[in-house]
């Protein structure tokens, strides 16, 4: 019999999932809807869920077993601190391009690979590529937000404009709409630089990596909206931060010396925009810690005015009153226990 020929895998997708059991199905969906002329293998690792994750990733591995590549551990590893992509999936990666996407996300458009591999194979210069995402309500998939919020053209963002753009805006890209060249992610993982330790003791990898792969090459950008990011769900890191007030100034505080670090690092090549970011710490801390004062302040009354009138009401109403936001994290802990 003569034997078949299996195209290479040119796309290595890695999805990490942890008790998504009411949103792993629509993720892996999400997945084997794309509408690829190669082929492509989704990487999906389990991290000792204790709900019913692993039994829906098993049904999906079932049927699609040249797509659906599952890890499934018995100890938790994220708890332990360990790199899940270093050290369980880029060992099993295949792929020419690396793409991500959380279990608890999902891709809304089946062409995203395809026109992420065009764009990155046509233009050389090009380490990395974005799509828009959707900031969406963790159950109700309502759309809260875009990133990037700014309606940039498709085009080729050269390093400059695009370091510049992580360094400057909140929310200027997210990973779920990214796809990374093989060796271009491969070497940061192998010399990590040294403001990494700044993010990653927080295992926030998205801004150091995004810096990285800047300093390697453009980026290309596309105007179109195919992956959803789900706003406050368990996993994230906004949710897992959200009631505790000292851990996301901690945060800031080190999110601040990263930036300062990634300033020597490119040999200030970028010093306006690390100052820029720097602020939007520092703004980040006044706005916890509810001190208007700060907002309105010199260094900070720029980010204050662009808050909308709603939002400074909000934080006005708890500056004078501060023992009510104690109150309504409460009432929604609670309400969380309950569901």
């Amino acid at each position: 019999m003569e034997k078949t020929y299996d195209p290479p895998i040119l796309v290595s997708i890695f999805c990490m999932t942890y008790n998504h059991e009411k949103y792993i199905r629509k993720a892996l969906e999400g997945f084997i809807s794309q509408k690829a002329e190669f082929r492509f293998e989704v990487l999906v690792h389990d991290d000792a869920s204790t709900d019913h994750t692993a039994e829906i990733i098993r049904e999906y591995e079932a049927k699609y077993p040249d797509i659906i590549k599952p890890v499934y551990q018995t100890e938790n590893q994220y708890s332990r601190h360990i790199p899940i992509i270093a050290n369980h999936l880029l060992p099993k990666a295949r792929g020419k391009y690396f793409a991500w996407c959380e279990g608890d996300d999902f891709w809304s458009d089946p062409q995203k690979l395809q026109l992420q591999v065009d764009a990155l194979e046509k233009h050389k210069d090009c380490a990395v590529c974005f799509t828009r995402v959707a900031f969406v309500a963790s159950d109700t998939e309502q759309i809260r937000r875009l990133a990037p919020e700014r309606d940039w053209p498709e085009r080729v963002l050269e390093k400059d404009v695009f370091i510049n753009s992580v360094l400057q805006y909140r929310f200027a890209w997210q990973i779920s709409g990214m796809m990374v060249r093989r060796n271009v992610y491969i070497e940061y993982l192998n010399d990590l630089p040294p403001y990494y330790k700044y993010f990653g003791k927080y295992l926030v990898g998205d801004i150091p990596m995004f810096l990285y792969f800047g300093l390697q090459g453009n980026a290309y950008y596309i105007n179109r909206c195919m992956s959803c990011y789900r706003a406050g769900t368990s996993s994230g890191w906004s949710r897992r931060t959200k009631g505790s007030k000292e851990s996301a100034i901690a945060w800031y505080r080190s999110q601040a010396q990263g930036y300062k670090a990634f300033d020597r690092y490119s040999d200030y090549q970028y010093h306006e925009s690390v100052l820029r970011g720097i602020q939007r710490c520092n703004f980040s801390i006044a706005r916890r810690n509810y001190d208007i004062k700060a907002m309105k302040g010199p260094e900070l009354s720029s980010l204050y005015k662009e808050l909308s009138i709603k939002e400074k009401l909000k934080l006005n109403f708890l500056h004078c009153f501060p023992w009510s936001s104690r109150a309504i994290s409460l009432l929604r802990s609670i309400g969380r226990r309950r569901r």
